[in-house]
């Protein structure tokens, strides 16, 4: 709680130091005569823990998929080498 309230205070202090999610959304209003006006949507900043916790999930989604990959690259030598020890068998026995 306490970081929350000291990270609200440099917002309201600097609002540039946060990166703003609704920097360029745009909300429609509409008054009672059904006339659409958009307007900028209010603020929604990113504090530092959260681009910290995006960070590190970023990071941990892009580990798993090298490894995915890694993985799959060494099955597929694998197979291919069975492959060729097999056909090495055959050609010794025929």
């Amino acid at each position: 709680l306490i970081p929350g309230i000291e990270n609200l205070r440099r917002y309201q202090i600097n609002p540039e130091e946060f990166e703003d999610r609704n920097s360029d959304v745009f909300e429609k209003i509409a008054d009672k005569y059904h006339t659409f006006v958009l307007s900028p949507a209010p603020p929604r900043p990113l504090f530092p823990f959260q681009l910290f916790n995006r960070m590190k999930l970023n990071i941990a989604q892009q580990v798993s998929e090298d490894n995915r990959k890694e993985q799959m690259n060494r099955e597929m030598q694998n197979m291919w080498h069975r492959m060729q020890l097999q056909r090495q068998a055959n050609q010794f026995f025929l």
